[in-house]
C-alpha cells in the first residue's frame, strides 16, 4: 500500500525535470532545468526559480549549431507532446514497459 503522499504525489508534474516516486512515496526529482542567457557577461535567469540562496548548480552550454532549425523545431514539439501524454496520464513506467519488452521477447524466442 502507498503512503497517503504518494496517492497525491503521484500525479505531480513539474515540466523542468518529472517527478517521480521511490519505493517509500518520496519524491525523487533528479534534474531541475533551467533555462538562462548571457547579459553583460553574467547569466541571467528567464524565468525566476525556488532554488534556495547559494545553492551550487553546474552549467552546460548548449550548441544551438548541433540541430537545423527544422530538426530542432521537431524535437521541441516532440517534448512538448510527452510532456502532454503525460499530465493526460498517458504513460508507463519505465520498469514496468522494460519488463514487459522482455517478457514479449522471451516469449517470442520460444
Amino acid at each position: 500500500m502507498k503512503p497517503p503522499q504518494a496517492e497525491e504525489a503521484e500525479h505531480a508534474c513539474d515540466v523542468r525535470g518529472l517527478r517521480r516516486l521511490d519505493q517509500e512515496g518520496v519524491i525523487l526529482n533528479p534534474m531541475h532545468a533551467l533555462k538562462a542567457h548571457v547579459k553583460n557577461g553574467r547569466l541571467v535567469l528567464d524565468e525566476p526559480t525556488d532554488l534556495p540562496e547559494g545553492r551550487e548548480v553546474e552549467l552546460v552550454v548548449l550548441d544551438d549549431e548541433e540541430f537545423a532549425p527544422e530538426e530542432k523545431a521537431r524535437l521541441l514539439q516532440a517534448i512538448e507532446d510527452g510532456v502532454e501524454d503525460f499530465e493526460r496520464g498517458d504513460h508507463m513506467d519505465g520498469f514496468e514497459f522494460i519488463a514487459q519488452l522482455r517478457a514479449k521477447r522471451e516469449a517470442a524466442s520460444r
